[in-house]
């Protein structure tokens, strides 16, 4: 057997592979449909939690309806912005941090104190800060992702092979030799890491502060289906954020895979 027919197995098997975790997953969901179905009523109170028919109706309203997509869209766009402003400003503070070796333990407490003030505190103070509008939503979002950032950051940061710097020096390299060939290629994985991790947080945030205060978006669609009890609404609009955040981690991961090529220690799959 020659090179090529060994490769050629090796794509046989991933491709086997890949179509029997599709077959599992979606056996799984059929399963799940068909055991909601069948006990919406006899188990489950259908008033409640309605039943794989009705959701289906309803969601297929809401894929045709030019509305329903708008409202995707602003979540979407809160999204987008907060990102814009939290992934930037969280790697820099995580790099800050991770270098001030003497601040860092005084700054410890403050640090962990903030990060545990819940999201749902914090939405009513950026909605007077900055209105109804999508700052308020973007500025919930873009804290949820500064500090997943910033945290992985600063963790990369602090496993920077120490005997690659020293080598660097004992090579006759200077500060900038060390960020730019040991410290920010260490630092990258963590980072890339964090993002794809801030991908579903970031439309949680989105979505918490929707249902806030809010007259656009998915949460607005969940918690205006929760007050009329249109739970065939309201499970719609959870099926779609769950797609919504499935697509989004792909795109993460694949973002991730193509900066991260480079890495020495990534597992490779056949």
């Amino acid at each position: 057997m020659d090179d090529s027919d060994i490769l050629a197995s090796l794509k046989a098997r991933r491709r086997r592979a890949r179509i029997a975790i599709h077959l599992w997953r979606a056996a799984i969901v059929l399963a799940a449909l068909v055991f909601w179905q069948a006990g919406s009523g006899p188990l489950f109170n259908p008033r409640w939690f309605s039943n794989p028919i009705a959701v289906a109706i309803v969601l297929a309203q809401d894929l045709a309806s030019p509305a329903f997509w708008a409202h995707v869209a602003t979540t979407l766009a809160e999204m987008a912005a907060g990102f814009v402003v939290g992934v930037p400003l969280g790697a820099i503070a995580g790099l800050a941090y991770g270098c001030a070796r003497r601040l860092g333990p005084v700054a410890y407490p403050l640090v962990i104190g903030i990060y545990s003030i819940p999201l749902v505190a914090l939405s009513p103070l950026f909605i007077l800060w900055f209105g109804l509008g999508i700052k308020a939503k973007a500025a919930l979002v873009a804290v949820t992702v500064f500090w997943l950032i910033f945290f992985n950051v600063a963790a990369g940061l602090a496993q920077v092979d120490r005997e690659l710097l020293a080598a660097i020096r004992q090579l006759g390299g200077g500060r900038i030799d060390a960020w730019r060939l040991v410290i920010l290629p260490s630092v990258a994985e963590w980072f890339f890491a964090g993002v794809k991790l801030s991908v579903p947080y970031a439309l949680v945030g989105a979505v918490v502060a929707e249902m806030v205060a809010s007259s656009d978006g998915l949460g607005y669609l969940a918690t205006r289906a929760a007050s009329f009890l249109r739970m065939d609404a309201l499970y719609a609009v959870v099926i779609v954020l769950g797609v919504l955040g499935v697509l989004l981690n792909g795109i993460a991961e694949r973002i991730e895979g193509h900066f991260g090529r480079w890495q020495p220690n990534r597992q490779v799959r056949l």
